[in-house]
């Protein structure tokens, strides 16, 4: 999941105070976020074992305070992460009114490059692909397929392939090779990934394995 988090980085990186602190940035919130999942990932295992479920809140009980406050805590990560995904193409949109008002009504373009616009657009924007994600059927599993074949691509595999394409002559044959092993696993990951995505449309509604106790 984190590694869909790549399209986040150009806005946040675009609205830094200090953007050489950006590689500072990026390695200390890896290595928080790591360590968060390994700790998360254990806990989980420890209390659960082989009957941890996919989310680990659906084996905690209901009711109980420690149950709310780890859905809160899910619940804020789509919350902040969603708007600022949703950023660029708000800002295309932007572009796209400017530059037809600049060509059809140049006077009203204070108009359009407001806060309120700014505001609205992005609201539209979100209600738009909520309204979205809400009604139409399967759609979570529609982009779990789309997740699967584009964003390991594009957040695994396509940052190696322009790294090797714009400097891989300046490194030797062995740290190339590295770098082909990674593009190797990310095209697996992605393969694995789409087929898991598919038989979500094959075999709906498929039990997982009971566990007592």
């Amino acid at each position: 999941t984190q590694s869909t988090w790549d399209s986040l980085f150009p806005c946040i990186y675009a609205n830094m105070q200090s953007p050489d602190q950006y590689p500072r940035l990026v390695n200390v919130c890896f290595t928080l976020v790591t360590l968060f999942y390994v700790v998360v990932a254990g806990i989980g295992y420890y209390l659960y074992g082989a009957c941890t479920a996919q989310e680990i809140t659906l084996n905690m009980k209901a009711g109980e305070a420690l149950t709310y406050l780890a859905i809160a805590s899910v619940v804020v990560i789509p919350v902040c992460k969603f708007p600022l995904n949703l950023s660029p193409l708000a800002t295309e949109i932007e572009e796209l009114l400017i530059a037809v008002v600049l060509r059809w009504c140049p006077t009203r373009l204070n108009w359009f490059t407001s806060p309120a616009t700014f505001i609205a657009v992005r609201v539209v924007v979100i209600a738009v692909v909520s309204t979205t994600a809400y009604t139409v059927t399967s759609f979570a599993a529609v982009m779990a397929f789309v997740g699967a074949a584009l964003s390991v691509f594009i957040s695994l595999a396509f940052p190696i392939c322009c790294y090797l394409r714009l400097l891989g002559r300046r490194h030797g044959q062995v740290y190339r090779t590295v770098l082909w092993l990674l593009i190797a696993v990310a095209a697996i990951a992605g393969i694995a990934g789409t087929l898991a995505s598919i038989n979500v449309f094959v075999v709906p509604g498929a039990d997982p394995p009971t566990c007592h106790g």
